[in-house]
């Protein structure tokens, strides 16, 4: 679910570096990456082939590999933890906005596949999505949602997987 866990692709130019050296910064699993000032921002829970997630003890931030530099002491990013905290914050906010903008009732819902599973009945008073199929409506967390580039409310996961999932 890195959904819950993005920071927008913004800190790409924060403190870039050469892919070359990308893997001679320390970023490895446990690793504490330091910010601009020095100060211990968290520790990297996860390491990917162009990102790390990095747990800053109020949030799991998933950072481009490019935006890690070499410190000192171990991986540096370009900004503090207050900073870093502050752009998770704000992005988390604008992408729970546009969610509740894209899930309203009617509104047709795609897989991350781009194949239309539905439409919209309500988010009802627990925070599930009810979806109206053809082959029945089901339930579904609000959080198993996302936004997609045409602004509409699609799921996090395949057709296939939400078939396998619900038996068909």
């Amino acid at each position: 679910m890195k959904f819950t866990k993005m920071v927008a692709a913004s800190l790409l130019a924060l403190a870039s570096v050469p892919a070359a050296a990308q893997s001679d910064v320390g970023a490895v699993v446990g690793a504490t990456v330091y910010g601009s000032d020095a100060g211990e921002i968290g520790k990297i829970l996860e390491v990917g082939p162009d990102y790390v997630i990095v747990d800053t003890g109020a949030h799991q931030a998933t950072l481009p590999t490019s935006s890690l530099g070499k410190g000192a002491k171990g991986p540096l990013v370009g900004l503090t933890k207050a900073e870093l905290d502050a752009f998770v914050e704000k992005a988390t906010a604008e992408a729970e906005a546009k969610l509740a903008t894209a899930l309203v009732a009617g509104n047709a819902i795609h897989s991350s596949d781009g194949l239309e599973i539905g439409k919209v009945r309500e988010v009802d008073a627990d925070g599930n999505v009810v979806i109206d199929r053809e082959a029945g409506a089901i339930s579904l967390p609000k959080n198993q949602f996302t936004v997609d580039a045409n602004g509409g409310p699609a799921l996090l996961f395949t057709k296939a997987q939400l078939d396998a999932a619900i038996g068909g």
